[in-house]
């Protein structure tokens, strides 16, 4: 008896080693230097926080109310067996697919990889820039994310609560300034970023537990990136993602999809609708009735947004020749037959237009008759793709459905992913201002669709960046304060610069020189920003063969 008790005690400590080892990350970083404030996390999914499973897309940024709830990745396919295999992120309640860190030679990750490498890598153009501008660079005076970057090579390389990481394979991207192939921040080199700020981070369908669908993964590692600017126009309402996905198993994946799902809750999230522009490629939702919540901390009241995801790239896509998304589909948080999924099967079907059940989704549209897209109607591939305000469209609010909680799922055609082949899929969210003309009945939607329409043309073409040698070389022969500034900007001049000979200039991120009054006092210009629009911007001042530049920030 007493055997049995120990054995009985051991056995408990071991149960709970184990779930204590197999215990998911809540590691959290924001974008946030534009107008919205989005948490990503490091098991595939973002825009929650899993400690308080409270909302984590703040806009407008510093109000304290969220425009979104949980984002994830989903995937389906079948190997050459025809056996279905599936990965996806939910709400962690039953499990997780991905984990973070990259595959190893075997195709997998550890946990103790996976905990290492659960680190969210935060830069900006501004960290950059004062590091391009270090004439002699050490490991004190480097910004930590640049001198730990997760690049190839890097010797400084350091991940979760600061361990050192071994990196040979390519990981996070980089300007190699000396062409050697690897990455040394001390050498001049630096983090090759989009937008003004940008997170990195890497995960991987193979790690120490896949759960959340009691399936087969694919062994499938993702690089992902998440970056914002700040601009002063309506693209400080955008934040981009982009994912760049790795097959490392030995199967050839055929009838592949990647999908993204989308938990919206546009401020209080029991009163919102969804739709689909199949044009744009825009899933979108809005507030189903004139006043969003009764209240709430997290409620919009009278001008609520609206708020969706535009695919800006994927599987297919050749150049500006966008294929069609493959499916655009709804479930609820319930157990009926539109409700959650629980199997692969039931996942995939939700890629395809379909229910749990296996129904396909039809149009059933009537005026102002509830639709939930199981009626009498043609076979579709979207639900709720017409415009809101258009009576002749289906749509939730010509259907006159019940508001409730809406999530949506995204997804791509059927693709083949072949054994070590990659691609890219890239999506912004784009949030409108708030507005009366946001809620049904009387919705307008041709905000977001605008606002789709810039985060494409703007990932086509990107805004002219302040990341560079030229733009910021040369000592610092001034200092600013305050910076950021609200009103006056002061610029305290080194005593040496010919004073008689000042010449000042500001130019804006596009390079488009703006002319501000200032006077002079003393040493000192004092720079009227306050007609100034918000943003960043480039000062430079010469005097004589000197010029010396800095970046500072208006608010």
């Amino acid at each position: 008896m007493r055997f049995f008790s120990t054995f009985t005690i051991i056995l408990t400590l071991l149960s709970s080693f184990s779930i204590k080892a197999q215990q998911p990350f809540s590691t959290i970083e924001y974008v946030d230097i534009g107008n919205v404030k989005a948490g990503v996390l490091v098991h595939g999914d973002m825009l929650w926080d899993p400690a308080n499973s409270m909302p984590a897309c703040e806009f407008p940024k510093g109000s304290g109310v969220h425009a979104g709830f949980l984002s994830a990745l989903w995937m389906s396919g079948y190997d050459g067996q025809s056996q279905l295999h599936a990965s996806a992120q939910t709400f962690r309640q039953t499990g997780n697919d991905f984990w973070p860190g990259p595959l190893d030679n075997s195709g997998s990750v550890s946990y103790q990889t996976s905990e290492n490498w659960a680190r969210i890598w935060k830069v900006s153009f501004l960290d950059i820039n004062k590091h391009l501008q270090n004439s002699v660079r050490t490991q004190s005076n480097t910004p930590k994310d640049i001198l730990e970057w997760p690049a190839k090579g890097n010797p400084y390389a350091k991940g979760n609560n600061g361990v050192s990481l071994s990196i040979s394979d390519n990981m996070a991207p980089f300007v190699d300034v000396n062409s050697d192939g690897t990455y040394n921040a001390l050498n001049g080199d630096y983090p090759a970023i989009k937008g003004d700020q940008m997170l990195w981070w890497v995960f991987s369908d193979d790690g120490p537990t896949h759960d959340n669908i009691p399936a087969q993964g694919f062994r499938v590692q993702v690089k992902a990136s998440a970056y914002g600017y700040a601009r002063g126009g309506s693209i400080d309402n955008i934040v981009y993602f982009n994912y760049e996905l790795t097959n490392k198993s030995v199967n050839n994946y055929t009838d592949f999809r990647i999908g993204i799902l989308s938990d919206i809750d546009l401020g209080y999230f029991r009163d919102d609708y969804i739709g689909f522009d199949s044009v744009r490629r825009l899933g979108f939702a809005y507030n189903g009735i004139p006043v969003d919540g009764s209240g709430q901390t997290n409620s919009y009241g009278s001008k609520p947004p609206i708020a969706g995801f535009a695919i800006l790239q994927f599987p297919g896509d050749v150049g500006t020749n966008y294929v069609p998304v493959g499916s655009f589909m709804t479930y609820n948080n319930d157990a009926t037959v539109s409700g959650n999924p629980q199997n692969a099967t039931e996942y995939s079907n939700y890629m395809r237009s379909r229910f749990r059940d296996g129904q396909h989704l039809v149009n059933d549209y009537m005026p102002a008759v509830p639709s939930d897209g199981r009626g009498a109607g043609s076979i579709a591939s979207y639900i709720f793709p017409g415009d809101p305000s258009d009576t002749t469209q289906w749509s939730e609010c010509s259907s006159n459905n019940p508001v409730g909680d809406r999530r949506f799922v995204i997804s791509s055609s059927d693709i083949v992913l072949n054994s070590n082949s990659s691609f890219e899929i890239t999506w912004a969210m784009v949030i409108t201002d708030t507005g009366a003309n946001n809620t049904c009945p009387g919705v307008d939607i041709t905000s977001i669709k605008k606002l789709a329409d810039t985060s494409i043309k703007n990932y086509v073409t990107p805004p002219k960046s302040f990341v560079s040698v030229v733009d910021v070389a040369g000592t610092t022969e001034f200092k600013l304060f305050p910076n950021p500034v609200k009103e006056k900007l002061n610029v305290l001049l080194s005593d040496h610069l010919m004073y008689s000979e000042i010449k000042m200039t500001v130019t804006d991120v596009t390079g488009r020189n703006i002319l501000l009054p200032y006077a002079k006092a003393g040493r000192k210009l004092e720079v009227d920003t306050y007609t100034l629009p918000a943003g960043t911007y480039l000062i430079s001042i010469e005097s004589g063969d000197n010029r010396t530049s800095q970046l500072f920030r208006k608010e």
